[in-house]
């Protein structure tokens, strides 16, 4: 027997049901395509099981504050207060509530409903198997291992996802028939026409220096609590303080070098432009944070967003724009091979 669902509620029906548990109202078999011309709703309400998904993500997010909060409030300042940790920890406990995306869904208690052509699909092996899908016009969503094993890239589907968390919930095929939408996208967000000049313009300049700021905000937190607490007696403090201090140096060497590259792309300007052929691309997943990169055959390894990860082509050539320090890809532009 097939598997029945709500077209109204979008959810599944007891096995032998043949009406809506929730609405009452009557069910389909789950592969029937919609209508074209149904109204859908562009949200449902949550399910009791997807409120506690939610609610457990929710928890350990707000437990991961935790850690920086106790080593600033618990270590730090005990050591000697000073204004600069103490505003840290509370902008750090701030943030980490107005980020917390799983718990502003619960508290909102519905998913949006979208239909999508599924255009990439990604596994991670991180303990557990991690499932992504791709889909046209909302970007990267996780998915279970059951939507991942019966996903056909290339097919539409409806999707029930969270769009802050990017979990789908319940994906329903529409059409497996799969619609050349990659092929006619380019792989970003400006005019197709690719920019033929070896300078930044203003909106390149204007993202770099987003990325300066951010970069010099993040190097600087160190030095600035050295210079404030230069009477610290470094022999004096302990094991745990002195680890986090070394820490922080890292910290600080490493988001330093990212300033040295953003500067010299601001400084010198060009941009290289060159044609040549995408060899592959790649999606790295590594503790919640998600890395995208696309390796061509002339210029090495670019620093690409999630919009060009979905819609490059691989073994395809393309004329590219990036900047020559900071390997960020700006435009690809697919060369007709006819």
């Amino acid at each position: 027997m097939n598997v029945m669902y709500c077209p109204k509620c979008y959810i599944k029906f007891p096995s032998g049901e043949r009406r809506c548990p929730k609405c009452g109202g009557p069910g389909l078999p789950r592969n029937t395509p919609l209508k074209a011309n149904s109204v859908q709703p562009k949200t449902v309400s949550l399910t009791g099981s997807q409120k506690s998904k939610l609610l457990f993500s929710s928890v350990m997010g707000l437990l991961f504050l935790a850690i920086p909060s106790s080593i600033i409030f618990g270590i730090l300042l005990p050591l000697q207060f000073n204004w600069l940790w103490f505003l840290l920890g509370i902008g750090i406990i701030c943030i980490g509530i107005y980020t917390n995306s799983s718990l502003h869904e619960l508290l909102d208690g519905t998913a949006s409903v979208k239909s999508a052509q599924l255009l990439k699909v990604d596994r991670f092996d991180v303990g557990a198997r991690i499932c992504f899908g791709f889909f046209h016009g909302i970007g990267r969503l996780t998915i279970d291992n059951a939507m991942c094993e019966a996903a056909t890239v290339g097919a539409t589907y409806q999707l029930i996802y969270s769009p802050r968390s990017k979990i789908a919930w319940n994906i329903e095929l529409q059409t497996e028939q799969k619609s050349n939408t990659i092929a006619h996208t380019q792989p970003n967000a400006q005019e197709n026409a690719i920019a033929q000049s070896k300078k930044l313009n203003f909106a390149q300049r204007k993202e770099l220096f987003s990325m300066l700021i951010k970069n010099l905000m993040l190097t600087s937190l160190f030095p600035i609590y050295i210079l404030i607490n230069s009477s610290i007696d470094m022999a004096s403090i302990s094991i745990m303080a002195f680890g986090f201090m070394l820490g922080m140096v890292m910290f600080t060497v490493f988001y330093l070098k990212e300033v040295i590259l953003i500067g010299l792309d601001l400084i010198s300007n060009p941009i290289e432009i060159d044609n040549t052929r995408l060899i592959r691309v790649k999606f790295t997943y590594r503790r919640g944070k998600t890395r995208y990169y696309a390796h061509f055959e002339n210029t090495n390894r670019l620093m690409i967003n999630e919009q060009q990860y979905m819609y490059l082509i691989e073994n395809q050539q393309y004329h590219l724009s990036y900047s020559l320090w900071t390997r960020k890809l700006w435009y690809a532009q697919l060369i007709d091979s006819k």
